[in-house]
């Protein structure tokens, strides 16, 4: 492979114009996400208020958590797809400066490597821990289920 410069050139373009895309769509599935986590928890909470059933709210509350793990899980995909992203963008500046090397010879082609990373949930902390504004929003999303729960049982 190390032979063909401008095929290499061309496969790694590629593949990183692929990594951006998927990567822009992740936070399109990401936003989409917190609009659907909102509009659950005001109709779960309107209905409850509506029919005096504070079930309907408290279902809400956890919904919203369920909503908040969706989308850490599309963040850690996003982390895996910058990694790699970085990997070719570094692959690249050194076919540009250096030509073809041995790290150009072990290149596979594909965003496959992305999605062979397993998910944890001990992973949630690192994931979070500089986006805080992501633990804020759920976190009160949460609360005002929780506090909506309590207002319809004290309205029966």
């Amino acid at each position: 492979m190390s032979d063909d410069r401008p095929a290499l050139i061309d496969l790694l373009r590629l593949e990183y114009e692929r990594l951006q895309s998927s990567n822009d769509k992740y936070d399109d599935q990401r936003f989409k996400i917190k609009g659907w986590a909102i509009t659950v928890a005001g109709a779960l909470f309107a209905l409850g208020a509506n029919t005096k059933a504070p079930a309907l709210p408290l279902a809400g509350a956890f919904l919203v958590l369920l909503f908040a793990y969706l989308e850490v899980m599309f963040m850690r995909l996003q982390t895996v797809i910058v990694a790699r992203s970085n990997e070719v963008e570094s692959l690249l500046e050194s076919l540009r400066r250096n030509g073809p090397g041995p790290e150009h010879d072990a290149y596979v082609f594909g965003i496959g490597k992305v999605f062979m990373i397993p998910f944890s949930v001990r992973m949630i902390p690192k994931l979070v821990r500089n986006r805080q504004h992501i633990s804020v929003f759920y976190a009160w999303l949460t609360a005002a289920m929780f506090a909506g729960t309590l207002v319809v049982a004290l309205m029966k």
